[in-house]
């Protein structure tokens, strides 16, 4: 079984390929693939919940898992309780596929990746190996082979450990300082170096915080980071976290060469209801301050600089229109004139000329969710792509090949994509004033597909929601219907031949309207009292049919030369598009094939020596998620040798392996160094398999015996024991202690009271203990927690007790308070010596002033 939580209780590299695979599971993006990506990690059962409080976990919506699952082919074998949906709360699908536990792959059969422990994922996907194919990371110890797959899974990054979605923050450049003071700023990657971002005339883009960044509170949101506020689009932006007040945010762009500066254009954020409107700027460039005030209606504001050389610009906010500390701000655009810094994620030293490669980038969300009954939409989820200007890598080889090109795509939230679900037939299309979110999965196809369980969904900014039927021939109008459903319309303006008619809409009846005949028919729905939106589960009109099924099986895409293109350093390549209708639904992947224009055959590329920059860029319709570039063929499934398991324990396990060429023998297991593989008294070298799980190099040979053990239990089974005695002796020392005192106190018992029993103890502590006591302190907790002790310990007399207590609770309580407020930069340091002091306030006040000699004889203390 495998595990995935916030506490990390296995190897950071299974966390990251566990989270990889969670995230192409829950949104709705697994290919067929996902079987064998499952079969290959040892996940046999895959368990479906519906019945999780999701506000509360923050668990994914079920929905597009079950797309996922359903399109991997998994097999349905129980399922528990209803949901109010009518599917079960609580299913169960088996993996159709199965490998056997334990495999023993010849090592030339093994397949070199340089990447990160998700990698396989990607590699798998695109078909450059099976599931019974294993993979190692290039420059894992004890594997020398250079790689024959390079990705750039292994990305520069830093990672909310709290957030078990949206952790990451984007790719960061080589020398971009890390936002959090810590040990690890991700989970382990790969051995190799990582691939780092790269902008056209800038050496990095930074603020003074972000959405964006790892230390933001919440989600960290890739698309409002920094970068948003120099990529060329309007409709991105840059927005700052709530760490900091608003009139002290920045944005700075340094250079990668002094430039001369005329002009810098800033388009602020203006019509957010999350980020407050800014009142003033002020650029800095060099020696230059300028400051301008910003048009409320969010217009670009444009600063005239004296043209000099300069080596960074940067934007800082001086007054924003709140009183608000924690209140957000944000910025559309900043241009330098002259500037395009485009960006391009670099991957890290020459990919071999015979090796294949995979790119692949994160895609937008869309807004509403895959639901069996009313639609379940929220603007607030639409997140639009990492690389909206489409997937850039620079990269290079160290010989010349020639490749094919594949990989998937996915349909944009765009009216272009909802137009796809319109099958070019005789009868004319439905068109609709607007689309919740631009999301497909309501558009307006949904309104007269005879399923009352989908809909068209109106945007909420949509004052006059209208749907409208075009004819090329006259139809008569007598009537219209309405499916009821929660957001429905309560009426209906109804437009045609320049006449209109007002109706009352009463559920699933037909409604009749004085009889027209047109061409165009106009249908302004009124919304409900309250309700931003409408939603049509279904319209029929009294005279003509217009319901059309909507098969989710029918092909669609795009035909060679009108799917996303593809520059290679300049070079234009047409590519095709192939799916179904369900795809376009859901956001699932579509296969993506590069192509000739003319004949429409898949072509081969060829590459030369040297740095090349590849750019994918999207269309209205889709965008690129993954490029495969294949050298030769698809690797086969390999001869494994026969592994016949003897005893599997949980510590202990035997197997014969039959003769063979040197394999690569490994278990679908944590890799853990205390697993031990041994062939007749000889340790086999471990090796970490798909970057995650164990392994070890079996040598060529004949038949033999490999013994698998888990060392530390011979520590733990001679340590356990002994512990455990020790702990029954003391526990039964214990018992007979309390049995002597119970029996002596019952046989002297009289009616004399006993004597008063002095706090602290009428024998202060000796010299050494509060010596110990000191070091320790000073050793754990620092020079602040020695001096509360030595304080505590002088005020622990009788009158100054109570007074010392509560100063180092306060002390304490201050530290929790310090640590609570959402700046921790600069409170960290009080709040940790609040602590420290507190502690060590009350363990001087119980330990007291130490006995500098002996008390002298018969002298008492007195007590109460």
């Amino acid at each position: 079984m495998v595990s995935r939580s916030q506490v990390p209780l296995i190897p950071g590299e299974s966390i990251r390929y566990l989270s990889a695979l969670d995230q192409l599971i829950a949104t709705g993006r697994a290919t067929e693939a996902l079987a064998g990506q499952l079969a290959r990690a040892g996940i046999t059962h895959v368990v479906l919940r519906r019945d999780l409080l999701r506000a509360l976990t923050g668990s994914p919506h079920p929905g597009a898992t079950a797309v996922s699952l359903a399109r991997a082919g998994l097999e349905r074998v129980a399922g528990f309780g209803r949901a109010i949906d009518g599917a079960a709360q609580v299913e169960v699908f088996e993996v159709t596929e199965r490998l056997p536990t334990l495999r023993a792959t010849p090592v030339d059969d093994v397949v070199t990746v340089r990447g990160a422990s998700e990698s396989v994922l990607a590699v798998e996907s695109g078909g450059l190996v099976g599931p019974d194919v294993p993979t190692v990371l290039e420059g894992e110890p004890g594997w020398d082979r250079p790689a024959t797959v390079v990705t750039d899974s292994d990305q520069r990054r830093e990672r909310a450990f709290g957030n078990n979605d949206e952790s990451l923050s984007a790719v960061l450049t080589a020398d971009e300082p890390w936002r959090v003071d810590r040990a690890a700023h991700d989970f382990p990657g790969g051995p190799g170096d990582q691939t780092v971002a790269r902008y056209d005339g800038l050496t990095s883009v930074t603020a003074s915080s972000s959405q964006g960044y790892a230390d933001n509170y919440g989600p960290v949101l890739v698309q409002a980071g920094p970068a948003a506020a120099i990529d060329g689009d309007i409709d991105t932006q840059w927005v700052s976290s709530l760490a900091g007040e608003p009139d002290e945010q920045w944005l700075r762009l340094d250079f990668d060469a002094p430039r001369p500066v005329d002009q810098v254009t800033i388009t602020p954020v203006a019509d957010d209801p999350a980020v407050v409107p800014i009142r003033t700027l002020e650029v800095v460039a060099g020696a230059q301050r300028v400051r301008v005030e910003v048009n409320a209606s969010g217009a670009p504001a444009i600063v005239d600089l004296d043209g000099s050389e300069v080596g960074f610009v940067e934007v800082r906010v001086v007054a924003a229109a709140t009183a608000d500390r924690g209140a957000r701000v944000g910025l559309r655009e900043v241009a330098v004139d002259g500037l395009t810094p485009d960006r391009t994620l670099v991957l890290p030293g020459e990919i071999p000329a015979s090796s294949s490669w995979a790119f692949s980038t994160t895609p937008g969300r869309r807004a509403c969710f895959i639901v069996l009954g009313a639609p379940d939409c929220d603007v607030s989820r639409i997140r639009v792509s990492e690389e909206k200007a489409g997937l850039d890598r620079t990269f290079t080889l160290d010989g010349a090949q020639e490749v094919t090109l594949t990989g998937h795509v996915v349909a944009r939230s765009t009216r272009e994509s909802a137009r796809l679900l319109d099958r070019v037939e005789r009868r004319p299309p439905v068109t609709a004033s607007s689309i919740y979110g631009l999301d497909p999965r309501v558009a307006p196809r949904f309104a007269y597909d005879g399923q009352p369980t989908t809909a068209w969904v109106s945007d909420n900014g949509d004052i006059y929601p209208t749907l409208t039927f075009r004819w090329k021939r006259p139809r008569t109008i007598t009537g219209i219907t309405v499916a009821s459903g929660a957001q429905g319309p309560v009426g209906a303006v109804v437009t045609a031949q320049g006449e209109t008619q007002t109706v009352a809409l009463g559920g699933d009846t037909a409604v009749a309207i004085e009889p027209v005949q047109t061409r165009r028919l106009a249908v302004r729905f009124l919304k409900a009292p309250g309700t931003p939106h409408v939603v049509v589960p279904e319209i029929r009109l009294t005279g003509w049919g217009v319901t059309r099924s909507l098969d989710p099986e029918v092909r669609t895409g795009a035909i060679c030369g009108l799917g996303p293109r593809l520059f290679l350093d300049g070079r234009e390549i047409s590519t095709r598009v192939t799916g179904t209708m369900a795809d376009v639904i859901n956001g699932s992947p579509l296969a993506l094939e590069a192509c000739d224009e003319e004949t429409g055959d898949p072509v081969e590329v060829d590459l030369g020596e040297g740095e090349h920059r590849l750019r994918a860029e999207p269309t209205a319709d889709f965008e690129v998620i993954d490029l495969l570039a294949t050298v030769g063929s698809a690797a086969s499934s390999p001869d494994q040798r026969e592994v016949s398991i003897e005893t599997w324990g949980s510590t202990r396990r035997t197997a014969v392996v039959d003769a063979g060429e040197e394999s690569l023998l490994s278990v679908p297991e944590n890799f853990n160094d205390g697993w031990i593989a041994e062939v007749d008294g000889e340790e086999l070298t471990p090796v970490r398999v798909d970057g995650w799980q164990q392994g070890w190099l079996l040598p060529a040979g004949e038949e033999v015996t490999v013994e698998l053990r888990y060392r530390p239990q011979t520590t733990y089974g001679v340590i356990l024991p002994v512990g455990l005695a020790v702990s029954g002796s003391l526990l039964l020392v214990a018992l007979g202690f309390a049995l002597v005192g119970l029996l002596r106190r019952v046989r002297g018992r009289s009616s004399a009271p006993p004597e008063p029993v002095p706090w602290p103890a009428a024998d202060p502590p000796g010299t050494i203990l509060c010596a110990v006591a000191a070091g320790v302190g000073l050793l754990l907790l620092g020079p602040a927690a020695t001096v509360g002790l030595v304080a505590g310990a002088f005020g622990s007399g009788r009158s100054s007790r109570p007074r010392i207590a509560v100063g180092g609770g306060v002390l304490i309580a201050l530290s929790g308070v310090l640590d609570s407020l959402g700046r921790p930069e600069a409170l960290e340091g009080p709040a940790d010596l609040a602590a420290a002091l507190g502690v060590g306030l009350l363990a001087g006040l119980v330990l007291g002033l130490p006995r500098l000699g002996r008390q002298a004889p018969g002298r008492r203390r007195a007590t109460a």
